[in-house]
């Protein structure tokens, strides 16, 4: 610990050595997670690093201890006093002038409004850190920024598997790469076993398991409430029915196929006056659904509102397709608009699934 520390004392003065060791190391770091990224399309419009905003923070807490807003100890550690917000004292700088978390995110916090001026500042970090952002919104607010009012932690529950809690710092990890090796590996052996419709090449089949395994894997993740622990189960996640990503990727894809059948691009010549029957209306009324539902996700920073919804759309559509014929309808008006709504029922699923940054597959 006394070794760790001098190093960040040294890093913190610009130690040239420890500077060329900590640059090394980043570097693995970040070409780690440009793979993981990568394979997940995972996207950051802007990336801030806690080895430059630490320096605003410090401003900030000099600026603090100038208005007598933050305190210093007689070791020289700097302090803030939040029990007015029912909190208690907190470190913000060490004996030794050195940052602690909490420095860093007060540089990090104001430079990102000054940039953004945004409406409101969403962290999403796990439940774990819930007290850091009370103490970080305080201290912001005891700095004065009235936009501290428009920050907002949205605190995720813990990742686990069957075998018990992830824990790193235990030797207990579970790596996101193989983590989405063995669902690929899982989606393969499933669409194996399943009878095929469609030939696919060996390589369409690779590209389909990896598609199928990630939209298993995130709508797993994306379709529990954020506050609640996840156990992840890889063989409930890659099956084809019940509550899955896959379920609803079979659905597109199938629909997908349909459409191609009908050998028809457009819907939209249809007939009035004609008479919906009970699982027309059902899946309209479903369709209809689909912008409330987006607006209310975000409301209440619960993505799993979507996935619900997506997989309600996909099992209302499925229960109208086994109850009537699209294709071989009565007549061709029924053929049309039984088309029309397949083809948006299709097209909501694609957006549904991209929003969950999930593709929708044309094959399966």
């Amino acid at each position: 610990m006394m070794k760790a520390k001098d190093i960040l004392v040294k890093w913190e003065a610009g130690d040239k050595e420890v500077k060329k060791l900590w640059q090394t190391m980043n570097t693995w770091v970040y070409e780690g997670y440009k793979v993981t990224y990568d394979r997940l399309d995972i996207k950051f419009d802007k990336v801030y690093y806690e080895s430059q905003t630490y320096l605003l923070g410090k401003d900030l807490i000099k600026k603090g201890l100038d208005k007598k807003i933050f305190y210093q100890k007689e070791d020289g550690s700097v302090w803030v006093d939040l029990k007015e917000f029912g909190l208690e004292e907190k470190l913000l700088l060490r004996s030794n002038g050195t940052s602690v978390y909490i420095t860093q995110d007060l540089g990090m916090a104001e430079s990102r409004y000054q940039e953004f001026k945004f409406n409101q500042g969403i962290y999403v970090v796990a439940s774990e850190q819930d007290h850091h952002f009370k103490v970080l919104f305080a201290t912001l607010k005891k700095l004065g920024f009235s936009w501290a009012d428009k920050l907002y932690h949205l605190s995720y529950g813990m990742f686990s598997l069957p075998e018990g809690r992830i824990k790193s710092r235990e030797g207990r990890t579970a790596d996101a790469d193989e983590l989405m090796d063995t669902v690929q590996q899982k989606a393969k052996e499933v669409m194996a076993a399943a009878q095929k419709q469609i030939v696919t090449s060996a390589d369409q089949e690779e590209t389909i398991a990896e598609i199928v395994g990630l939209g298993a894997l995130k709508f797993f993740m994306l379709g529990t409430n954020p506050q609640k622990d996840i156990v992840f189960q890889p063989e409930e996640s890659i099956s084809f029915d019940g509550y899955t990503g896959p379920f609803v990727q079979y659905t597109h894809a199938r629909i997908h196929n349909l459409l191609l059948k009908s050998g028809q691009n457009k819907f939209d010549k249809l007939a009035p006056g004609y008479q919906f029957n009970e699982e027309e209306k059902k899946l309209i009324k479903t369709i209809s659904q689909y912008p409330n539902i987006i607006l209310e996700a975000a409301k209440n920073y619960n993505p799993a509102m979507l996935t619900q919804y997506l997989f309600n759309l996909a099992k209302v559509f499925n229960n109208f397709y086994q109850q009537h014929s699209v294709l071989q309808a009565e007549n061709e008006v029924a053929k049309q608009m039984r088309l029309a709504l397949s083809y948006q029922t299709k097209n909501i699923l694609q957006k549904g699934l991209n929003i969950l940054g999930i593709e929708a597959p044309e094959v399966m």
